[in-house]
């Protein structure tokens, strides 16, 4: 792609160059380069890459010269889902012709539950054939061996593609419950967890996630703050942690506590709209009006 870069590189690069530029201030930070990197990077490698971005979520990390930004803009969309169609249908290729017949169409199963968005079961539906069944079948088969490594990568960038959507929309400030199931995502990212150790490099991101996510399905204030806790040990600079710890204390009448997590959330994510509206909520219910309106 591009020349010869990977997916990744591809979209890196543009993403630096000015693409990520959400709020066009003529900077990329890490905040918008990971949103950038996580909508095209998974779709173009069928969810084998699923990027994450460690760091101050405010850093800039690019300036943006506005004439190589507009050349980027002009240029051709169509390589990437050129080389995207090229490298899938060269793969299937190669492991029809290594994989005896009833694991290759085990492998085809497995990849057309991916497509499906068929990944597990919630508890009303045990019956259905998923990829995870799949999984199962095609990693306890040695004769899969080849594509026991594409396998799992594929399953658990899958697993947890839901959840980025969810986080990437919430950081935006838009709801996306409508066309995202919000609890599946929880069900897929407690899978992603299940499968991983603190070994797999992305561990923490993952067991973050998933806190977070259980939080939401957790209904005890002290629990949930417990859960939110462990998921800034994973991944301290969880903007939206700290937003969701800031909304719990406001809603205990802690307001301190409430202030010290919105303003954590606002430095670490400065242009998200959520903070800043929570922690004006607690200013007016300090009575405190001036702020509040200042805020707003």
């Amino acid at each position: 792609m591009g020349g010869g870069a990977g997916v990744f590189t591809y979209y890196l690069i543009r993403g630096m160059m000015g693409l990520a530029d959400r709020n066009r201030d003529n900077m990329v930070n890490l905040l918008e380069l990971n949103i950038y990197l996580n909508d095209n990077i998974p779709r173009e490698t069928n969810f084998n890459q699923n990027p994450t971005v460690d760091g101050k979520q405010n850093t800039v990390i690019a300036y943006i010269d506005s004439m190589t930004l507009l050349s980027l803009q002009e240029q051709s969309q169509t390589e990437s889902s050129q080389y995207l169609a090229l490298t899938t249908k060269g793969f299937m290729e190669d492991m029809k012709a290594q994989l005896e017949p009833d694991v290759y169409e085990l492998y085809q199963k497995f990849e057309e539950s991916i497509e499906k968005d068929k990944l597990v079961n919630d508890e009303w539906d045990i019956d259905t054939l998923n990829a995870f069944y799949y999984y199962e079948k095609l990693m306890a088969d040695r004769r899969a061996e080849k594509v026991h490594s594409k396998v799992r990568r594929t399953f658990l960038a899958a697993l947890q593609n839901k959840t980025q959507i969810y986080l990437n929309n919430y950081v935006r400030g838009k709801d996306v419950t409508d066309s995202i199931n919000l609890y599946q995502a929880y069900l897929e990212q407690e899978k992603a967890f299940e499968m991983v150790d603190s070994t797999f490099i992305l561990y923490n991101n993952i067991k973050a996630r998933y806190l977070f996510l259980k939080c939401i399905y957790t209904y005890d204030d002290m629990e949930r703050l417990k859960l939110l806790e462990e998921c800034l040990e994973a991944e301290p600079d969880a903007a939206y942690a700290y937003n969701e710890i800031g909304t719990i204390y406001q809603n205990l009448k802690q307001y301190d506590k409430a202030q010290t997590a919105l303003e954590a959330a606002i430095d670490l994510a400065p242009n998200w709209s959520y903070p800043y509206n929570n922690i004006a909520i607690v200013y007016h219910e300090m009575d405190q009006y001036a702020r509040a309106w200042i805020i707003i």
